[in-house]
């Protein structure tokens, strides 16, 4: 029986700051609206970074591993283990409501819910829905979704596009203001390379290589390289080699003051970064990770490109001099770079975070309702027998 009282709402949202930074903004409307909010997450070294050491949120660790290519063992034996842990937590601590944001963190804890008695919503960011929000789709009571396309693959006739949380910080800046924040020229044009937290050695690559064709023709040009910890020193050294002072750093806390400094940007495809970059307006140019599961970047970068909100270059297919042609031409063009800051603001659900909260809380108000009724019912039934 659903407790009336009960205000405690879990967040599987660990594995990846793409599900972690989304699930923290409905953590943070949840809490305004007055519930107590459990974060799940994985035990990866990102999951605490992001979470932090200040304890925001309870939070609980769950064991489990993403299903990679030779792990099925691996990985049979972590999902068993998480299950079980699952079942303990919620014997416990029964939430009135679940909050799935994908990845192999989400499953076993729904799976060990009491079968139909906690309301459940799941969010998926991705163009093509990963197999963790597939397999739970058709048990779920909603799912929220990013991309419009997304809706086809999972089977669920309740599927809702409520948009891409995004922090509230992510917004569109003053780009002078942002330039002075980070120690860059106020006045001279920022290329902002974003690597992703771990690495990109193939789209760091295309860059260091391209690098003194655009800076020949833009010699005031200002680079930004976040690298990820895996690709900083071979590109700081890179730079250092060609004779170029680039700014060169392995992870920027402050990500909102990058993007407000870009006049361009080059990045992966990851859902939570185009969300991000149409919280600010930005000009991005998208070369998709190739190894990503179901080729999933390459069809966000492709729904933003096919509207005009961003440029997309597959990462097989680009050549040094092509890629420099396209960032000197967007550098040059100010008309061009407007029309696509626009373009890209569409895709920007200002109130996303909201929506997938309240997504839940109508479930589980829906669920009291419909408890209540059928409590009603019985009484009546009660009385005409008897």
């Amino acid at each position: 029986m659903l407790d009336k009282s009960n205000k405690l709402i879990a967040i599987a949202c660990g594995g990846t700051g793409g599900h972690l930074f989304p699930g923290i903004s409905i953590a943070n409307v949840l809490r305004e609206l007055g519930y107590r909010i459990l974060l799940i997450i994985s035990q990866k070294d990102i999951d605490k970074q992001i979470v932090g050491e200040g304890k925001e949120f309870e939070t609980f660790i769950l064991p489990g591993e993403g299903l990679e290519k030779g792990g099925v063992l691996r990985f049979m034996a972590a999902f068993l283990k998480s299950y079980l842990i699952s079942r303990k937590l919620w014997l416990n601590d029964l939430p009135a409501g679940f909050i799935g944001m994908g990845g192999f963190i989400s499953v076993p804890p729904v799976l060990a819910l009491p079968l139909f008695s906690v309301p459940v919503v799941i969010h998926e960011a991705n163009a093509i829905p990963g197999r963790a929000n597939r397999l739970l789709a058709p048990f779920v009571n909603r799912v929220c979704v990013f991309f419009e396309g997304a809706k086809r693959f999972l089977k669920n006739p309740r599927v809702i596009v409520t948009g891409m949380p995004v922090r509230s910080q992510f917004k569109p800046m003053d780009k002078e203001n942002s330039r002075l924040a980070l120690g860059l020229d106020p006045k001279r044009d920022v290329l902002l390379v974003v690597g992703g937290s771990q690495g990109a050695k193939g789209l760091n690559d295309i860059v260091v290589s391209s690098a003194h064709l655009i800076l020949r023709q833009h010699p005031g040009l200002q680079i930004l390289h976040i690298t990820g910890k895996l690709g900083y020193e071979s590109v700081r050294k890179a730079y250092l080699s060609m004779g170029y002072h680039a700014v060169v750093m392995p992870f920027l806390t402050e990500m909102e003051y990058a993007l407000g400094a870009a006049t361009v940007v080059v990045s992966r495809a990851g859902a939570s970064s185009l969300a991000e970059f149409a919280a600010m307006g930005c000009v991005a140019v998208l070369i998709p990770f190739p190894g990503a599961k179901d080729n999933h970047q390459f069809y966000n970068a492709k729904a933003f490109a096919d509207s005009g909100s961003a440029f997309l270059i597959e990462q097989d297919k680009v050549f040094p001099a092509g890629f420099a042609e396209l960032v000197l031409n967007l550098l040059r063009n100010e008309e061009q770079r407007r029309r696509v800051s626009d373009s890209i603001k569409v895709w920007h659900y200002e109130s996303a975070a909201l929506d997938v909260a309240r997504a839940i809380e109508a479930e589980i108000l829906g669920s009291l309702d419909s408890e209540i009724n059928h409590m009603n019912l019985d009484q009546q039934l009660l009385k005409t027998w008897y």
